[in-house]
């Protein structure tokens, strides 16, 4: 697929140091039925006067037909469970695709009209609705989580408020349909206070009562487990897997939701930072913090663990390889 041949816009990494390109997260964005991709287009910005050297534009790729639709510009695609649907953003605000028809509308603006922007985006499990969250503008987030219906113009709802000096971060809506689980280093025993969002909780959209799922622990990325109510998490344990003076290492677990049950699959067999699940959900994939182009496959049949290399090279710049 040459992107730059087809619509003149280029398929890009997220930019490395020394570029002139802003970051915009990722750059494809695979269908929970594996068959559609959500790319993250870049182009040269040709408006007048305009600050921003770039813009970025949504393309939608169907794998098995070989065709693709352009959406139009936006950044940081998220897909509805039911495949047909697409939240992103764009102009700061947060926008829904129906990849059927076509249709593209702003469902959330901006919060004012000075720095206010929407940021992370989750899809409830019934395509109903849409969590999300707002940032200042520096990638900052505020400590409130809100909600709005997919399909109705209902304005949005704030769900959470942490009303605390503690960040929130990493949004996901829970199988149930009835909580959303966000990472704070709010209950925090930390010898390394520079990470800012650490420990793994719960909220209760019906009654608004939080739990901490996590103690002691950072937690770099976590997913939801096909086998309710488990999930998956990239973290590091403080009490025995380090000192002060060691470099803390991410390990691959297993929590239960319901009774905090943790389960440890590794054994500092990588220092995982970024972690994902297969479409059969049959393996974890997981990124090296030291080594990004090496991950790591977990088997959660057998446990063993694969290492696969790929290219994750910057030979991918504007004017350059495609």
């Amino acid at each position: 697929l040459d992107t730059y041949k087809e619509l003149g816009k280029w398929l890009i990494p997220p930019p490395v140091e020394g570029s002139d390109c802003c970051w915009s997260g990722r750059h494809v964005i695979v269908s929970p039925d594996g068959l559609k991709l959500a790319l993250v287009l870049t182009e040269k910005n040709k408006a007048e006067g305009s600050i921003e050297p770039f813009t970025f534009s949504i393309y939608i790729y169907d794998v098995q037909l070989r065709t693709g639709k352009l959406i139009g510009e936006g950044v940081q695609p998220i897909w509805a469970p039911d495949n047909q649907h697409l939240a992103f953003l764009n102009n700061r605000g947060l926008w829904i695709a129906n990849i059927e028809t076509g249709e593209v509308q702003e469902r959330v603006g901006p919060a004012n009209k000075e720095s206010l922007r929407v940021s992370e985006v989750t899809w409830s499990p019934d395509n109903e609705k849409i969590g999300f969250m707002y940032d200042d503008g520096s990638f900052q987030r505020v400590s409130t989580i809100w909600s709005v219906d997919v399909n109705s113009k209902n304005p949005p709802v704030e769900v959470f408020n942490s009303k605390s000096v503690y960040p929130i971060e990493g949004i996901t809506w829970l199988p149930d349909g009835q909580s959303l689980l966000y990472r704070s280093s709010e209950g925090s025993r930390d010898f390394y206070p520079e990470h800012v969002a650490q420990n793994l909780w719960l909220i209760s959209l019906a009654t608004g009562a939080t739990k901490q799922l996590t103690q002691d622990m950072v937690v770099r990325d976590y997913g939801i487990l096909n086998s309710h109510p488990w999930l998956f998490l990239a973290a590091t344990y403080h009490l025995y897997e380090f000192t002060r003076q060691e470099i803390p290492v991410g390990d691959l677990w297993l929590l239960n939701v319901e009774n905090n049950e943790l389960r440890r699959l590794t054994a500092r067999q990588g220092n995982f930072g970024v972690i994902d699940i297969s479409a059969d959900g049959s393996h974890l994939i997981g990124q090296l913090v030291d080594t990004p182009s090496q991950l790591l496959s977990f088997s959660l049949i057998n446990g063993s663990i694969e290492m696969l290399r790929v290219n994750v090279g910057s030979d991918y710049a504007l004017g350059g390889a495609k």
